[in-house]
């Protein structure tokens, strides 16, 4: 029995020590899950930075096929997010796409490389409110993707595009 006495003394200090008032495990556990929602929230914030269309603008004047721009992020994964099946003709009609153009939005047009068929496609992109929409256009088809388009103006090129290929 003695030889369990200096075990038992130190578990009945530890438990008078914690049924303290100025020890509550509550106040402990509320101090960790305040730490956590302040490091998820950074986390979530670099997150946002991350995925921002402003980087975009240091490739204006430039064709999205020389920067490889529908290879960049976030551009990539928020075309892919939104086209899905379509994503690959996407790209196809993006191939000889012009240099991006900025008129309150970047926007850029390409057109299928074989000129025997008709169509084009299109990206415009809105840096500062991050938001991004994408077409196809064919001849009686015009399919739009991402924003929609009475939440983001369309450029008067694509419109005019459009407007002669429908």
């Amino acid at each position: 029995m003695k030889k369990y006495a200096p075990r038992a003394v130190f578990l009945i200090v530890c438990f008078l020590a914690t049924s303290c008032d100025s020890f509550d495990a509550r106040e402990l556990y509320a101090d960790n899950l305040d730490t956590l929602t302040i490091i998820n929230q950074q986390n979530q914030d670099n997150l946002n930075n991350e995925q921002s269309f402003a980087i975009i603008r240091k490739y204006l004047g430039k064709r999205p096929s020389d920067v490889k721009l529908l290879e960049t992020e976030p551009l990539k994964s928020a075309l892919m997010d939104i086209m899905g099946n379509e994503y690959e003709a996407f790209v196809e009609m993006m191939q000889n796409a012009a240099p991006l153009k900025e008129e309150k939005l970047i926007y850029s047009v390409g057109s299928l490389p074989d000129l025997s068929r008709i169509g084009f496609g299109y990206i415009i992109i809105d840096p500062d409110n991050n938001l991004l929409r994408a077409g196809i256009v064919k001849p009686g088809y015009h399919r739009t993707f991402g924003t929609k388009v009475s939440e983001m103006d369309t450029p008067a090129e694509i419109d005019r595009k459009c407007k002669s290929i429908l």
